[in-house]
């Protein structure tokens, strides 16, 4: 449900009138598996697990966090998916508290 709040003031002789509509806050979409186990997990840490983007039974191992150009906090992992070469996988956030998100996947080889 969206609550408005309107209100008037006087101001050096003008009447101000204004309406704000509040929208309900947003919650957060939920982590991937993939997203939620290279976000939590340590360096070099390891595990098999099924993500929507990637299918079922993938290998995935945590390479280095570091940041970025633009200073976010990334993390850097190889995921091989059955039947398919490795692939890099980065994961980065804008600020301690923000949600983690995939950045653009980059295709070709990694070393697992």
């Amino acid at each position: 449900m969206m609550r408005v709040v309107c209100c008037t003031a006087l101001l050096g002789g003008m009447l101000l009138a204004g309406c704000s509509g509040g929208n309900p806050p947003v919650e957060p979409e939920p982590l991937s598996p993939l997203v939620a186990f290279i976000s939590s997990a340590q360096p070099t840490a390891s595990a098999q697990l099924d993500d929507p983007a990637f299918g079922s039974g993938i290998l995935v191992t945590l390479e280095e966090a570091f940041v970025s150009a633009s200073g976010e906090d990334c993390r850097r992992a190889a995921v091989i998916a059955r039947e398919r070469e490795a692939e890099m996988v980065v994961v980065c956030r804008a600020e301690e508290g923000q949600p983690w998100k995939m950045m653009p996947r980059i295709m070709g080889s990694a070393h697992p």
